[in-house]
């Protein structure tokens, strides 16, 4: 997997600093640039969806096309570690507007670098979100998470 062709992809030319500035890039530029795109999801069982990195890189970066929240924070967790950011993955649950919750069917990802702590969040259906640090403007309640693989 090749990180220069995953900046690419999103815009961006490398390095990227690794610090909360170079997250934020990323995380924009990769929200704004790979789509939310769930059709894999709905299509015939003879096409599972494979979540190794390499699949989602082939997918994402060289065919272009966009991917669902496993695939993309997949994606994007393997190209920060590749640039030398601590990520962790985690699973939530999404509490759309009923406030009834869910089972952990969210993917997302935790940055941790010095006191800052962000997370950014990609792949979720009719959102573009931007970093979020708890507490900072914009963070709109809290995630119930558990570490995932």
């Amino acid at each position: 997997m090749d990180v220069g062709a995953y900046l690419a992809r999103i815009g961006l030319s490398g390095p990227v600093r690794v610090d909360g500035d170079g997250l934020a890039a990323i995380h924009v530029a990769h929200a704004g640039a790979i789509p939310f795109e769930n059709m894999d999801i709905q299509a015939d069982p003879q096409h599972p969806i494979r979540l190794e990195p390499e699949a989602v890189f082939a997918k994402l970066v060289t065919a272009r096309r966009g991917g669902y929240c496993f695939e993309q924070n997949t994606l994007m967790a393997a190209m920060l570690e590749r640039q030398g950011f601590r990520v962790r993955r985690m699973l939530a649950r999404v509490m759309w507007r009923t406030g009834v919750p869910h089972g952990r069917t969210h993917l997302v990802l935790r940055w941790r670098w010095a006191a800052m702590s962000s997370w950014p969040i990609t792949g979720l259906a009719g959102s573009a979100c931007w970093p979020r640090s708890p507490g900072s403007p914009g963070w709109s309640g809290t995630f119930t998470a558990n570490a995932g693989a």
